[in-house]
């Protein structure tokens, strides 16, 4: 599973951002009740033509690298050509195999009856390592392509190269990014039929103009309690990230940055 860690600069504490009336404030909630995700997750603004994103930092902080995942550059891109996981499947018996993306109904029980924690090196735990990951790189992918649509750069979002024009693409990234939240929020997957068919593989191109297939719908929100994803945003651009996914009553966390 990966280690939790977060790294900040030595930077001196921004100045408190301009407060926002309580009429905005509902806004936001009521925003994401409408979109059925966590208030706290930050939501990408809608499009206007003259958008620049937000800064919520004085600074582009210091994260640790996300090297382990091959191209430290662009561990997205990475991420997406290679492909290197296919979904684990019901003959899937061997430990051995599980460096697979799990089936979403498959087990992720990480306690016994009395609340004895499972040893790292079972199925479940791997499995939940695996999730984790799995939300990492989701992250890393969708934030990235919201930065492309600023950076003039194609999508990295297989199935989005040949959409062209800003608002195009910008609607498309920041629909993919939407959806990966609500994956993360829905509980009861299974019950969802505008979410079938449920797989985590990034081999399977999406389509921006089909709103069914325009996000990556893995179903792992059956496995966790929450996720939480805070952008860094600086410049006007996303430099990082941090985030928490939980699972009664464990959690792991990481920082990211966002390449630019």
């Amino acid at each position: 599973m990966l280690e939790p860690k977060i790294s900040s600069s030595n930077a001196e504490t921004p100045p408190m951002a301009a407060l926002k009336y309580q009429q905005e404030v509902q806004k936001l909630f009521d925003k994401a009740w409408d979109l059925k995700i966590q208030a706290y997750n930050w939501i990408p603004p809608e499009w206007k033509d003259d958008l620049q994103l937000e800064d919520n930092s004085a600074d582009e902080g210091v994260f640790n690298d996300f090297a382990s995942y091959g191209n430290p550059k662009n561990p997205a891109q990475q991420s997406i050509r290679e492909d290197r996981r296919k979904t684990e499947v019901e003959s899937d018996r061997k430990a051995s195999v599980l460096k697979k993306w799990p089936k979403y109904s498959f087990d992720t029980t990480h306690e016994d009856g009395d609340g004895n924690e499972f040893p790292e090196d079972s199925r479940q735990m791997k499995r939940l390592g695996l999730i984790y990951e799995w939300a990492v790189l989701r992250a890393i992918t969708t934030l990235t392509d919201i930065n492309n649509v600023f950076l003039e750069k194609p999508l990295l979002e297989k199935g989005f190269e040949g959409i062209t024009g800003k608002q195009q693409k910008y609607n498309a990234a920041r629909t993919n990014y939407i959806t990966f939240l609500q994956d993360l929020e829905d509980s009861e997957p299974e019950r969802s039929e505008e979410q079938e068919p449920l797989d985590p593989s990034l081999n399977t191109p999406l389509d921006a103009n089909n709103p069914k297939k325009s996000g990556r719908k893995s179903g792992y929100g059956r496995s966790l309690k929450s996720v939480y994803i805070a952008p860094v945003i600086f410049n006007h651009l996303i430099t990082g990230m941090r985030i928490i996914v939980v699972w009664n009553p464990h959690s792991s966390s990481m920082g990211v940055p966002i390449k630019t």
